[in-house]
């Protein structure tokens, strides 16, 4: 007997939103469906689907019960001792769900969401909070802080001191987010977030910079200069920044990084993985 039923089926609509971004960007399905009917649910993942969703569809019930979820399954703490991450997890034909005690980033999972969350309101999306919910909302943007470094920039993750362009990106776009939130829902605490964009923008126009480009990945010590023999993580990494908007006012860079790093779609069959592959249509759309 299937338990938990309104999220099983939230995952199912995920499920299929996301076959079918696979089918129109012509890549393989991302997703594990091991031969024991395990299916592997990345929270991130299934943010970035949503989001391409909204873009062209209003919001529906799959996509808040898919909101709750996420808040109903935040971590408190992880394993490192933040709060309002969340693992990866694994979901059975049963609907029975079992965490995996892993997140490939905290920064990007809860920038995804943030932003996710944004959209549904400004789409006319109807998601009614408690007061518990809007303190889960501010926990989220909370790890972003948390993550964030002295000179602005912003860390994947508490076990490791690496800067990544993609997530920083996300991390921005989700501080700005949460900005929009704070006068969505009235949420408090506003100062700090803005403080932090402000300074993660400034990192992304100063530590981040690699000449006319930007460095994909670096710490207190290096910096990693994008490799254009490389399209993941090398190339893909300088066309986040155009993917989640945050050029506006530089169009001749945002051109100059399309020209230099992207590649004609015939080019781009299995370079990229479906989720990877619905951020490089957004940063084709904005240099339009």
């Amino acid at each position: 007997m299937i338990r938990n039923i309104q999220p099983f089926l939230c995952i199912i609509a995920s499920c299929v939103l996301f076959i079918s971004a696979c089918a129109q960007n012509g890549v393989q399905k991302h997703y594990t469906v091991p031969k024991t009917g395990n299916i592997t649910v990345i929270p991130y993942h299934v943010n970035l689907y949503w989001i391409d969703y909204l873009r062209t569809n209003q919001p529906n019930a799959a996509c808040a019960d898919w909101l709750r979820w996420y808040m109903a399954n935040l971590n408190y703490p992880d394993q490192y001792g933040l709060t309002g991450t969340i693992y990866d997890y694994s979901l059975d034909y049963q609907g029975v769900w079992k965490h995996q005690e892993h997140y490939d980033s905290a920064d990007s999972y809860a920038a995804s969401f943030l932003m996710l969350l944004r959209d549904f309101f400004l789409k006319g999306g109807k998601l009614e909070l408690t007061q518990k919910d809007l303190s889960r909302i501010e926990d989220i943007g909370w790890v972003i802080l948390v993550m964030q470094n002295p000179d602005g920039t912003i860390k994947a993750r508490p076990d490791s001191d690496i800067c990544y362009l993609m997530n920083n990106s996300e991390a921005l776009a989700g501080l700005y987010a949460f900005l929009d939130l704070t006068e969505i829902l009235e949420l408090g605490k506003r100062q700090q977030f803005l403080t932090a964009s402000l300074n993660l923008s400034k990192a992304m126009n100063t530590r981040w910079r690699d000449g006319k480009q930007f460095y994909w990945a670096l710490n207190s010590t290096e910096s990693w200069s994008s490799d254009r023999g490389k399209m993941y993580p090398d190339r893909m990494a300088q066309l986040y920044p155009i993917a989640f908007g945050l050029l506006p006012q530089q169009p001749i860079t945002r051109q100059l990084l399309w020209e230099q790093f992207s590649l004609p779609d015939n080019e781009l069959d299995n370079k990229l993985s479906a989720e990877q592959r619905l951020v490089y249509n957004w940063a084709k759309e904005a240099v339009k």
